[in-house]
């Protein structure tokens, strides 16, 4: 049954962290019927859990990263990676509640137990895999869009960015790499505007209005605003820097971490784990597909 409430976050000494939650489990994602809900494939101890009966989720929903997670109209949790966690709690017997916050502050937000893992398009990356563990469920990439009739001739993550402007989101990858890019225009001698905003529909608005030139984003934040924009706004070039995204758990909770691998897998047998791939338009971003 999902349902929405506000609550203090009482670990406030961890800078970011939102004082918004929403509690879901009123409805499992894929039907309200109970005779449509997965079958619990697996029971978590109290001791794996901060709240007994719930999958307490860490995402950085002000942020928002449509389509994989984002507040919808009503101020409830939305997106690809909701519905999939709904889906993986109900597997598991328990309802869901949702920890907004700041992405900077997700892995010291878990450490620190205030939730029981991340669910957030968190990269898995070396030195994260040091301090949690993970469930791969999905790869996604990196990609620059642009209006569809692209004046200033962009064709994606290379020198023809240099002299124009780009608007990207703080604290993400695509921040890092026009970063990087900005200094090899610079060396260039044309630079680079980097345009930072503090969500990505911000950013794909700037483009939209012709203030920047160009989108730096996540694949499936692209394929959404195209979408969105009825094919106004394009990616320029191919998706880069593929990676694999997964669900975080802590070290020392083995448990819960095998109890969400084996739900997963539940969603891949079923076709549950398609579905939801194809209904966000990420089919080709597949946790099995080999790149």
């Amino acid at each position: 049954m999902r349902t929405t409430s506000n609550l203090l976050v009482p670990f406030a000494a961890l800078a970011g962290i939102a004082i918004t939650a929403s509690l879901s489990g009123c409805s499992a994602p894929a039907a309200d019927a109970a005779s449509d809900k997965p079958e619990t494939v697996a029971s978590v101890d109290t001791g794996a859990l901060v709240t007994d009966g719930t999958l307490t989720i860490c995402t950085a929903l002000s942020m928002a990263l449509p389509p994989n997670y984002m507040y919808d109209e009503t101020n409830s949790p939305a997106g690809m990676e909701i519905d999939l966690a709904d889906d993986l709690a109900a597997r598991l017997g328990l309802e869901t509640q949702y920890v907004d916050v700041a992405f900077s502050s997700l892995i010291p937000t878990l450490q620190a137990r205030q939730c029981d893992t991340i669910i957030s398009s968190l990269y898995i990356k070396p030195e994260r895999e040091e301090v949690v563990d993970f469930v791969p469920y999905v790869w996604q990439g990196q990609g620059i869009a642009v209006l569809e009739d692209n004046p200033k001739g962009i064709e994606g993550y290379d020198e023809s960015l240099c002299g124009n402007s780009v608007a990207t989101t703080i604290g993400t990858t695509a921040e890092l790499n026009m970063e990087t890019m900005k200094e090899t225009c610079e060396a260039e001698g044309s630079g680079l505007e980097v345009v930072k905003f503090d969500n990505a529909t911000s950013a794909a608005q700037s483009v939209m209005s012709g203030q920047q030139d160009a989108l730096a984003a996540e694949s499936p934040v692209i394929a959404y605003r195209n979408q969105q924009t009825d094919g106004r706004l394009v990616r320029a070039g191919e998706a880069y820097g593929l990676i694999k995204v997964g669900a975080a758990v802590s070290k020392d909770n083995a448990a819960l971490r095998d109890a969400l691998a084996e739900a997963f897998a539940g969603q891949k047998a079923d076709g549950t784990y398609e579905q939801l791939l194809e209904e966000y338009g990420q089919t080709d971003m597949n946790i099995d597909a080999a790149f």
